[in-house]
């Protein structure tokens, strides 16, 4: 209750002719107004407590809400529980395959290639079960125009026969139960993957794409009208020509097309692999929107044909940059001073990076 309502009270009680009944309201707002007056001393008091309380405390941040205070632990365990999972890493002992490293983080990196709109963004939905397109531009067009990324994981099922064993869940994905016989299942692979561009305009990106993936997924879809079509005999030029060998290829869209058209498709990719010298590279055939039909089996194929990938531990870290994010929104800016720089998409190719390190970025400028 302000100031401003209590005057209008007194006010209202100076043209009240009955002298009890004025008193009997003065009094009762006058002890309501003092209840309000005590609580108000109690929770200021309270207040006063928690901040000196919060003082010395560590991890717990403070939020000022309305005069309020909300105290927020969660964020704070949660960051000090991954550390302590860091420290328990051993460096040293790093191999892609280690289960506590994959649990971390992915371990191999992997690239989509193909020709535009044969799927590419839709099979990695089916995978991770997030939408690599990102940018206003590209979900305009339904396209691919920048790198886009993902990650997820590969489970297999105990006593199950393969391909029906696996089973892809995003990387957010701590473990996983068969809902059929209510086993746990072991965790296998852990993929990050990079969503190349389709378009000829694009092919600068792809290559940016390339020169940091160990190996590639090849999509093509069933009911293209050219097989290859330009952009996948461009693609897969590319990724032989920088030495990439490991290479799955998923026919996509096999629901849109009958079985003869399917099996003709085949045989065309068959040759088209054998001419680029990649004639053992598995064929799988899936449908990757609402049915995912042989998404098992492509997770299959991703295990055994996908090689192991040599890292270099023991050297200066170096990243490469493949893509970037301006956080200045245009218009805003008049000074130089007033750039608040951006995020950089990187890739670790050998050393080791911890939190809390330091990093020169090179080539630069050099201020004082």
């Amino acid at each position: 209750m302000t100031e401003k309502n209590i005057r209008l009270i007194n006010k209202f009680l100076t043209k009240k002719k009955n002298t009890k009944k004025k008193n009997t309201i003065k009094n009762s707002i006058e002890s309501i107004m003092q209840k309000i007056w005590e609580k108000k001393e109690i929770k200021d008091e309270t207040v006063k407590n928690k901040k000196n309380e919060l003082k010395n405390t560590k991890f717990e941040r403070i939020f000022k809400i309305f005069g309020f205070i909300k105290i927020e632990r969660k964020k704070s365990k949660d960051l000090y529980k991954q550390r302590e999972k860091v420290k328990e890493l051993n460096f040293e002992m790093y191999h892609p395959l280690e289960k506590n490293w994959m649990a971390h983080q992915p371990t191999i990196n992997l690239m989509t290639i193909g020709h535009v709109a044969n799927g590419k963004s839709t099979t990695m939905e089916a995978l991770s079960g997030q939408i690599t397109m990102r940018h206003t531009s590209e979900l305009k067009r339904n396209i691919t125009i920048k790198l886009g990324y993902t990650s997820f994981k590969i489970f297999k099922i105990p006593n199950k026969t393969s391909p029906e064993c696996y089973v892809a869940k995003s990387s957010e994905t701590k473990e996983y139960v068969d809902p059929e016989n209510r086993q746990k299942a072991e965790l296998v692979r852990h993929f990050s993957f990079i969503d190349n561009p389709g378009h000829q305009i694009y092919m600068r990106t792809m290559l940016i794409g390339a020169s940091v993936a160990d190996g590639a997924l090849l999509i093509i879809a069933a009911n293209a009208q050219n097989c290859p079509e330009k952009q996948t005999e461009e693609h897969l030029s590319a990724t032989t020509m920088l030495g990439l060998n490991s290479l799955v290829v998923a026919q996509n869209k096999i629901d849109l097309v009958e079985h003869k058209h399917a099996a003709k498709q085949y045989e065309q990719i068959m040759k088209f692999l054998r001419r680029n010298s990649l004639g053992n590279a598995p064929i799988v055939p899936i449908c990757a929107i609402k049915t995912k039909v042989n998404i098992d089996a492509l997770c299959a194929h991703l295990i055994k044909t996908i090689k192991k990938p040599e890292r270099i531990k023991k050297a200066p870290s170096r990243l490469y940059v493949i893509r970037s994010f301006d956080v200045n929104k245009p218009g805003e800016i008049k000074e130089p001073n007033q750039f608040k720089g951006g995020v950089a998409g990187c890739v670790l190719m050998r050393g080791f990076l911890r939190v809390d390190d330091e990093l020169e970025v090179r080539p630069g400028l050099v201020t004082t």
